[in-house]
């Protein structure tokens, strides 16, 4: 769950450790009552909800909606990936 914001202070030029320890603590400090964020701007904690940064809704359920399809398509390459080896080995045609 912290991947994301790792990443995000890292491009922004920040101490990404740092950072989320800064965030895991100030989460904990609030006991896990209000959401926190960083300010990629300023290296400093701010509240999503005063900066007006609210998690959609659709969107989290546009991607558990679409997660199973996106695995049935990876076995399945998986599955084509298989038989054209075994298609390969077999061969003594022409």
């Amino acid at each position: 769950m912290l991947a994301i914001p790792k990443t995000l202070a890292e491009n922004a030029g920040l101490d990404a450790e740092e950072s989320i320890l800064t965030l895991i603590d100030e989460y904990e400090a609030n006991r896990k009552q209000q959401p926190v964020g960083l300010n990629l701007n300023t290296g400093k904690i701010l509240s999503p909800a005063v900066e007006g940064v609210w998690d959609n809704y659709r969107v989290k359920r546009q991607m558990l909606s679409i997660a199973p399809t996106l695995a049935q398509q990876l076995l399945l390459v998986d599955e084509v990936l298989k038989a054209g080896k075994s298609m390969g080995r077999g061969g003594g045609g022409c």
